[in-house]
């Protein structure tokens, strides 16, 4: 049954209509209400404020972006899909939003982005669609299609709008690649991680300890509503890595850091 429904989801998602009618759903405000917004905005107001600047590396199709909106904030929204990007300037078009259409990675150039059913899950990194299709955690989505996107770097985007208050990075496995394009630290920023991949995190802790960021807390899942937990040192945050990497169920969340 989930197969089937994420045929049916990339299938409308491909409609020349869709993104038009998504718009419109937006423009009228009515894709930033209920739950989903107010949790998201629990989670960076502690972070993000009135004038802050922030970039949404892996922004998909903006609900975080929109978050940050209405925090006060103004967004780079970055995003390599072709098609979320066109979803996002339709959607943020009268907003303070700017849509970066690239990828973030550890110098620039160009890379093969591999897409998959549910466009949430695309990634620039085969080994980390392998290792989700190997674990099964996603059902039956699969790899449907490829783009060639450019590559920029974190330090790229500094250059050309500054240095941000915030970052909230989800790129699917290719975190690790983003840090190594930064050498100017952020005032605060997330990523994403998992325990099909807490190898990648263990390594986003140790390149990030290099630019001076060593305190740090976690948010588990997605869908509880809570604030990210205690701050703890690097060590701490390691030995609760490796505890996730020994569980049988499969672990996930955001590492926060500054």
């Amino acid at each position: 049954m989930r197969s089937v429904r994420a045929r049916l989801r990339h299938s409308i998602s491909s409609w020349p209509v869709y993104d038009a009618l998504k718009s419109c759903y937006h423009m009228a405000g009515l894709g930033d209400r209920g739950d989903a917004l107010a949790m998201l905005k629990l989670w960076y107001s502690p972070f993000v404020s009135r004038g802050c600047l922030v970039f949404d590396i892996g922004a998909n199709r903006g609900d975080h972006t929109s978050a940050f909106l209405s925090l006060g904030a103004r967004v780079i929204s970055v995003e390599p899909n072709s098609r979320c990007c066109a979803a996002l300037r339709s959607r943020f078009f009268l907003r303070r939003a700017r849509v970066e259409h690239c990828a973030i990675g550890s110098e620039p150039g160009q890379a093969d982005l591999r897409i998959g059913d549910n466009d949430t899950l695309s990634s620039l990194s085969e080994d980390w669609m392998d290792r989700r299709t190997a674990k099964g955690r996603f059902g039956a989505d699969h790899e449907s299609r490829r783009e060639t996107v450019r590559v920029r770097t974190f330090d790229e985007l500094v250059a050309e709008h500054g240095n941000p208050d915030f970052v909230k990075i989800d790129v699917e496995g290719c975190e690790y690649e983003v840090f190594l394009g930064m050498s100017q630290r952020p005032a605060a920023l997330c990523f994403e991680f998992n325990s099909e991949a807490i190898d990648i995190a263990r390594s986003c802790v140790f390149r990030l300890a290099d630019l001076g960021i060593d305190t740090f807390c976690l948010r588990m899942g997605r869908g509880d509503g809570d604030r990210p937990q205690d701050w703890m040192t690097r060590d701490q945050l390691l030995d609760a890595l490796h505890r996730f990497e020994t569980e049988s169920c499969p672990i996930f969340g955001d590492v926060f850091a500054q």
